[in-house]
């Protein structure tokens, strides 16, 4: 897990300002070493954090042993020993990097490798010889790569700010803020960023780039196949075994490290999984960091020991403690730490547990992110699920979650007309976007894109949304951005390809059965998990306050609200005052004011920090 900066140049130059900033910028990405090399025309950057191979063979920019290509690499090849006894086996490695593997299988197999490796990554193979780069980025974008062009050079990054950097106030992102403040959504715009010349390299895909080409061409080596209904396989006893295997699979190849490997607990399903599977994999006295609540009624304590008494010895829990969130506070730091406006406070709540295994000298941490992508387990994909179930005639999970605690009669009403009337469903969706942007200015008033909006009639079209859209984008950036700023390699064993590629051809009531989502995973580990896990049914997270943490700070918010060029620029006149009425009062603001609120702070922030004039 590392940092990576790359500069392609239409001239020779003497020293690369952007690459020398950059060292310094990402220094957080890696802080056990850095190397630099350069041509003509390609400058590499890269900071290392030792995950494998500690010693000099690992060291980066990495060169070929033919000295044709040289490799910058941030990421994990989890099976990249398999691929050097199936492809690579008259090869003499110097040492035991993925690195030094991936360099092998693509003098070998050039893009061709791509579908034969698990893990995460982004990485740039520079070609000496034909004077060209070779980009790729893993599957589900866990790995981030930034890009932009100027006066005819090519720029990546691991990291925004290494872009941004000495390039005075940048032109923000019309769309990206629309959907942000009025939806909440983020990191579902594909290749764009919050600035309209910075670009994301999309994930499973790659792309070859001179430093003369006028456009960057990404091609896909991965998605998810359309499974028509008549072959989608019933959820049985056998499939369950099969996804059990293929989790425990996952977790084992994920614990592939030279440092130490910890895990995190909420107590909930997905993480008690994870945990799970490192018991039945025998380990033990293994470091499980957990933040829970004594006294509170969001305490998940009694799971997690619920847990560790169901695997005696197996775990060391180690509770972190949760100091108190202050938005005047910490806000700043996150934004920092982000890069750009986030959604809610959990991800400033996700930092303690960080925190707590970097003081315990953990480099490596798997969570159980993922998880809820995987099984459909957000109540959307849910409601989506139960009107193409009621499209396709077939009424069981449709009356399954009718009867559920948490469908409230506009929610089934809504699955009603996805069922019956999808493209009037997906037209009123589109209509109530519109009137929830209504509170920007006009020309910030963007209708939302096409991405976001699939007919309820289809099943994989759920799957993509939350793989692509609203989903895994925002949880990987977060994630990322959290674990890396200090000095952590966070992996999610949940996202591994092979695993969606199981999970998507199954029926649709393997996902919702018996009035309990998640129910694949819920039956797989059937035998792992104690009652009160497997069957619980509500879902806590992090608990952050959102409504006393704004109040509490409510003079301070004010006062960022009132002097944000940003906001006067983007929302209707008298909106704001509306906004500081509410926040002085408390009376009459609803949870979605609080939420509007908090978005309006982030943005605000992020633009005082990163579109300043020089």
């Amino acid at each position: 897990m590392c940092g990576i900066a790359i500069c392609l140049t239409h001239q020779p130059v003497r020293g690369n300002p952007f690459t020398k900033t950059a060292m310094d910028l990402l220094a957080h990405r890696g802080p056990d070493g850095h190397g630099f090399w350069n041509d003509d025309t390609c400058w590499m950057l890269h900071r290392r954090l030792a995950i494998q191979d500690l010693s000099v063979a690992g060291q980066q920019p990495m060169q070929s042993p033919s000295g044709r290509y040289q490799m910058v690499f941030n990421g994990e090849i989890y099976n990249h020993l398999n691929l050097r006894k199936r492809f690579l086996c008259d090869v003499s490695f110097r040492g035991h990097s993925d690195t030094e593997t991936l360099l092998a299988l693509f003098e070998r197999l050039g893009s061709g490798m791509l579908p034969h490796l698990v893990g995460m990554w982004a990485f740039v193979i520079w070609d000496v010889q034909e004077q060209q780069a070779f980009i790729s980025r893993d599957r589900f974008g866990q790995k981030p790569l930034y890009w932009c062009k100027r006066d005819g050079d090519w720029f990546f990054s691991s990291e925004l700010k290494p872009l941004l950097a000495g390039q005075g106030a940048q032109v923000y992102n019309p769309l990206a803020i629309s959907e942000y403040l009025a939806l909440g959504n983020y990191d579902h715009l594909g290749t764009e960023t919050f600035y309209q010349h910075i670009f994301s390299f999309p994930p499973a895909s790659f792309a070859f780039l001179k430093h003369g080409d006028t456009g960057l061409a990404a091609q896909s080596y991965w998605r998810l196949d359309e499974v028509p209904h008549r072959d989608r396989v019933p959820f049985q006893r056998n499939e369950a075994a099969r996804l059990r295997e293929l989790v425990i699979q996952s977790v084992e190849s994920q614990l592939l490290s030279d440092v130490p490997v910890g895990a995190t607990l909420s107590g909930g399903l997905d993480s008690s999984i994870i945990a799970s599977c490192l018991a039945v994999l025998g380990k033990k006295g293994f470091p499980v960091f957990t933040a829970q609540f004594p006294g509170s009624a969001f305490d998940e304590s009694p799971y997690v020991e619920a847990l560790r008494e169901r695997f005696e010895g197996s775990f060391e829990v180690i509770r972190a403690p949760v100091g108190s969130i202050r938005l005047q506070k910490d806000m700043g730091r996150v934004i920092h730490q982000q890069e750009e406006p986030f959604g809610d406070p959990s991800i400033m709540a996700h930092g303690f547990l960080v925190q707590a295994a970097q003081q315990h000298g953990i480099p490596v941490l798997l969570g159980g992110q993922g998880g809820d992508e995987l099984s459909m387990g957000y109540p959307w994909m849910v409601q989506r699920l139960a009107a193409y179930s009621l499209n396709k005639g077939r009424v069981t999970l449709f009356a399954d979650v009718l009867k559920s605690r948490y469908v409230k009669l506009p929610v089934a009403a809504r699955i009603l007309l996805g069922g019956f009337f999808p493209a009037v469903e997906k037209k009123f969706r589109l209509i109530m976007r519109k009137r929830q942007k209504s509170w920007l200015r006009t020309p910030l008033q963007i209708p939302s894109p096409a991405v976001s909006f699939g007919t309820s009639t289809g099943f994989d079209e759920i799957y993509r949304e939350s793989l692509y859209s609203v989903g895994l984008p925002h949880l990987c950036h977060y994630d990322d951005r959290s674990t890396m700023a200090r000095s952590i390699e966070g992996r999610m064993p949940f996202l591994d390809h092979r695993l969606f590629e199981f999970v998507s051809r199954l029926r649709e009531d393997a996902f919702y059965r018996n009035g309990l989502s998640k129910y694949l995973l819920r039956e797989a580990f059937h035998a792992e998990l104690p009652d009160c896990i497997r069957t619980r049914k509500d879902k806590i997270g992090f608990f952050t306050p959102l409504r006393e943490l704004v109040l509490q700070d409510a003079d301070w918010i004010a006062a960022q609200l009132v002097e944000s060029r940003l906001l006067k620029d983007v929302l209707a006149d008298d909106f704001l005052q509306t906004v500081l009425a509410k926040l002085k009062t408390s009376r009459g603001a609803e949870g979605s004011d609080y939420r509007v609120i908090f978005r309006l702070l982030s943005l605000a922030i992020w633009h005082n920090q990163f579109n300043r004039q020089p």
